[in-house]
Parts: C-alpha cells; sequence; structure tokens
C-alpha cells in the first residue's frame, strides 16, 4: 500500500508540465511555497528553449535526464482539463507516476477516493494558490479504466423511462403510407425550417418563399387525404395555425422550459435503431430542433431502453476502449453511456451530418412532387424508388456515424473500398452491433451515386469511384489535406459552402459538389 502513495513533500523537485500562462503562474506559486523547480515539460520545447530561467523540456528529454524519478512530482497545468488524465498515462510510461492533475474521472462525475483526492489538491494550487504539503496521495497507475454514467436518463418509472434523445436517432411516425414517415425530425424540414423561419433565421425573399412551399407542400397530404378544397384563404390558415402554436411553444421556452419534459412525446425503437414517434408531439421536436436542442425529451417502454443499452456489447466496447486506451473518441456516440466519452467533434452531426440528409431529402421529395389540379402532393411509390436507387457511398473517418444515419433515413450506404483505417473498422463493427445497424464492409465494384467523403483519405480512392457519382458531400481538411481541387478536376463544381469552422485547431470546411 505504502508503495501505491507518495506524500506532496516540499523536500522532492517540482516539474510543471505546459510552459504556458497556468505553468508560469505555477511557478511563481511553488516558488513562494518554498519548493525546487526543476523545470517545464512541454512538446514545444525546442521552440520556446526557456521560460525565467527555467529550461523547459519535451518528456522523452525529462526523462533521459531524470534518473531516480521518485524524487520528482509533475503538476500538469495544460488549460484543457479533459486531457490530464491523457497525459498523465504518457507520464506513467516513462516513470513519472507521482503526478499532480484533474483527472477526467471528477469532472464527469465517477471518480474514485484517489482521483478525487488528487483532484482536490490540483484546486488547492490552481484555485487558492495553496501547496498542500503533507498530503499523501495514490500513484497514477499504468492503464486506462473508463467508467461512464447514464447522463441521458431524466426519469425512471415501473415499465418506462424518460429520458433525452440524441436528434439522430428521433424518427417521424413508422408509417408507410404518410409521404413524410420514417424520416429523421432532424431532417423533418417541412416543420423545423418553418419554425426557424419564424424565428428570423432565414433573410432572402427566395429562401422564406421556398420554406412556405415546402410547409404548403406537406400541409397538403392532409388537405388531399380530407378531401378539402385548396385555396389562398386556406393556405394562410395553415401558416397561421402554425405560428399560433410556435407562439405558445415559445412562450413555453421562455418561461417554462420544463413543459417540453413534461409533455415529451412517446417513442417506439425500431429494428434499425431508430426511434419513431408513436405519439403525439411531432411539433414540439420540430421547435426543438429548430432551437438548436442537441438532444430531445422522449418517454420510451423500459423494454426499448433496455435494447438502446445493449449491455453485452456495450461492455465489450469499454474493454476495447480502456485495452486501446481511447478516452477521446472521434464523434459522440448516441447511446445512454458511451454519450458521457469525451469526443474531439461534438457538431460533427449538426454541422454536416444532419445539413447532408436535409440536402439530399429535399432532392427527392422535391423530384417526386405531383399536382392534382391545384393541391401538391408526394407520389410516395416515385419516392421509395428514388429513395432505392440513390447508392451512397462513405469515406470516412467516423467510426460508421454518417453511414448509419443514411441508413437509418432508408438510404442504401457502405463504405468505399479502400477509405476504412484499422483502428476504426473494429470500432465500427462494435457500433454497428450496438446501435443495430448498418453494413461495416467495404463494398467493392459499387457504382455510387454518390460520395461523402472526408478529404484525408481521399488519395486513398480509385477513379472508378467518382464515374457515376453526381454529386460529392466533402469534408475539407484545408490545411491538412486540401481535396476541393482534386474534385473540382474531376468535372465537379460547387453547389453550395455548407460549413466553415476550426475543428482540434484546424481550420474545417464542408461542400456541397455536384456536375
Amino acid at each position: 500500500m505504502k508503495d501505491a502513495m507518495f506524500i506532496v513533500d516540499k523536500s522532492k523537485k517540482y516539474i510543471i508540465y505546459g510552459a504556458g500562462g497556468d505553468g508560469i503562474k505555477m511557478a511563481g506559486i511553488l516558488k513562494d511555497a518554498g519548493v525546487f523547480v526543476w523545470g517545464y515539460i512541454d512538446a514545444r520545447a525546442e521552440s520556446i528553449g526557456k521560460v525565467k530561467g527555467f529550461s523547459v523540456y519535451t518528456l522523452q528529454k525529462a526523462s533521459e535526464e531524470i534518473t531516480d524519478k521518485n524524487k520528482f512530482i509533475i503538476i500538469v497545468t495544460i488549460k484543457n482539463l479533459f486531457e490530464h488524465s491523457q497525459i498523465v498515462r504518457r507520464l506513467v510510461e516513462e516513470g513519472f507516476d507521482q503526478c499532480i492533475y484533474k483527472p477526467v474521472e471528477t469532472l464527469r462525475g465517477v471518480g474514485n477516493i484517489v482521483q478525487n483526492e488528487i483532484g482536490k489538491v490540483y484546486d488547492e494550487l490552481i484555485i487558492r494558490k495553496r501547496l498542500l504539503a503533507g498530503k499523501m496521495l495514490g500513484k497514477s497507475g499504468k492503464g486506462l479504466n473508463l467508467v461512464c454514467r447514464n447522463k441521458l436518463i431524466i426519469e425512471t418509472r415501473d415499465e418506462s423511462v424518460l429520458v433525452w434523445l440524441p436528434e439522430e436517432l428521433i424518427y417521424n411516425y413508422n408509417d408507410f403510407q404518410d409521404a413524410y414517415g420514417r424520416i429523421s425530425m432532424s431532417a423533418f424540414f417541412p416543420l423545423v425550417e418553418l419554425y426557424q423561419l419564424f424565428m428570423g433565421q432565414y433573410k432572402s425573399e427566395e429562401e422564406v418563399n421556398g420554406v412556405i412551399d415546402n410547409f404548403i407542400c406537406y400541409s397538403m397530404e392532409w388537405v388531399k387525404k380530407n378531401g378539402i378544397e385548396y385555396n389562398e384563404g386556406l393556405k394562410l390558415s395553415l401558416i397561421r395555425s402554425r405560428y399560433n402554436v410556435f407562439v405558445e411553444m415559445q412562450r413555453m421556452m421562455e418561461t417554462d422550459r420544463d413543459f417540453f419534459v413534461r409533455n415529451a412525446p412517446t417513442v417506439c425503437r425500431g429494428n434499425n435503431g431508430a426511434f419513431y414517434m408513436s405519439s403525439s408531439g411531432r411539433n414540439r421536436v420540430a421547435f426543438l430542433i429548430a432551437h438548436g436542442y442537441h438532444f430531445v425529451p422522449v418517454n420510451m417502454s423500459m423494454k426499448d431502453y433496455q435494447s438502446w443499452i445493449n449491455e453485452k456489447i456495450y461492455q465489450g466496447i469499454i474493454m476495447y476502449l480502456e485495452k486501446k486506451e481511447i478516452d477521446i473518441l472521434e464523434i459522440p456516440i448516441p447511446h445512454p453511456y458511451l454519450a458521457d466519452v469525451s469526443a474531439r467533434y461534438t457538431e460533427y452531426i449538426h454541422v454536416f451530418c444532419t445539413k447532408v440528409i436535409n440536402i439530399v431529402l429535399k432532392q427527392l421529395y422535391k423530384k417526386n412532387r405531383k399536382y392534382d389540379g391545384s393541391i401538391c402532393f408526394i407520389d410516395k411509390g416515385g419516392y421509395k424508388k428514388s429513395l432505392e436507387k440513390e447508392q451512397i457511398g462513405c469515406a470516412l473517418l467516423d467510426a460508421g456515424c454518417m453511414r448509419r444515419y443514411l441508413a437509418m433515413n432508408g438510404f442504401s450506404a457502405s463504405s468505399v473500398e479502400g477509405s476504412n483505417v484499422e483502428s476504426f473498422t473494429d470500432m465500427e463493427k462494435m457500433l454497428d452491433i450496438l446501435l443495430e445497424e448498418g453494413n461495416t464492409e467495404e463494398q467493392t465494384d459499387k457504382e455510387y451515386t454518390m460520395l461523402i467523403m472526408d478529404s484525408r483519405i481521399g488519395h486513398r480512392l480509385k477513379p472508378d469511384v467518382f464515374r457515376e457519382a453526381a454529386q460529392i458531400f466533402l469534408i475539407n481538411w484545408r490545411e491538412e489535406e486540401d481535396y476541393l481541387q482534386n474534385c473540382l478536376e474531376l468535372g465537379f463544381t460547387i453547389c453550395e459552402k455548407l460549413f466553415l469552422t476550426v475543428w482540434d485547431c484546424r481550420q474545417v470546411e464542408g461542400y456541397w459538389l455536384k456536375r
């Protein structure tokens, strides 16, 4: 037990990990506490050299310089607290196991006694600028012990649960007779965009007219079904009715936000991992999504909830992540427990995936519009054929996220030959089983009508892959692997720039290309 502990002792030498602003402040705190500061460890050591008289070393160089590591305590001062545990694991690999830092488990509320004590000593140093000399702490061990807490549960009842459901998992009614049935509520453009219009999110008259046109076409399904005569007065009445609903929901949003939790709709899990609405509440869901909610409160049966957790597969994924020492995923996982694992690109679904599906669905609905006099309606048979005709190839580094999302919306999507990366393939297969959707295997000799790709792996794709593709949705890492010019040289033109953002300190842009 003694060997597993260390004392915060003033006789020991201290190393500061991170030669930034917080590291410089820490040097001052330690100096005031009367302890010896050996220097800094920082990945930028070669370019920094020295900071206020203290040498800056790389981790490897510091490890080579120091032979008796038991005489040293390392304090991690990196601003991103979620990186601390990863850094400490690297330190332990080099023999530095006496560390003061903020364990990620304490941040997420699942820390054990040892981790919480280390976190308290760290807080005393950073917040109160006080070194708790004489405090006994646990040494940092090798390996990753991943503990996840169910962050999505709101309330458990006898036979049902109230949860926050990730928006990419909630779908319209599971009704093949409904022209808009079974599509993602995130991409339910007739209502979501109408509420965004009421919120003032559109600037051009063309955009406004397009939103109203899509809503009226959607409403005419009900008009046609009930044999109601359509005229300009009815059009205004339909818009006014939705506006009145919007006004009431907006008032609730501002004064009684719990209204949406108390009146959460009920959903049922399908055999493809999607949750379909089975009670009224479509307007409330569309309203929350229009407001930028990425999680929507819903009721579901305990059976569906347990099916979603998929305990055996979930535990297998945890074991895999621990074995590979992965505590940060690329993309958030829509799962009660795995949603608690940190992700690098938290906005990937909302900035890219949902936009792509929204565009493609709009194309198909517009293509299959028919008219019966003045009444517009969707040719359901034609829509189904159009859906089946699309063959979508995914060449992405998202562990199958986009492919599964497309499949839930009824599209035929698969990984493009040569696009899979080994570290992602294992995870893809496990997530496919966990979420009960998708086809992980790469497809050969497939004639894709559409490609969705990441510029970082574009060079791996064979030229034939692009032969039949009419459009491309591209994530372009401009500073790392710019692939836009390659697409333009293949005869594609830019139809729309979908986004421009910064992910992981790198500029990234999204494009919709057609030819």
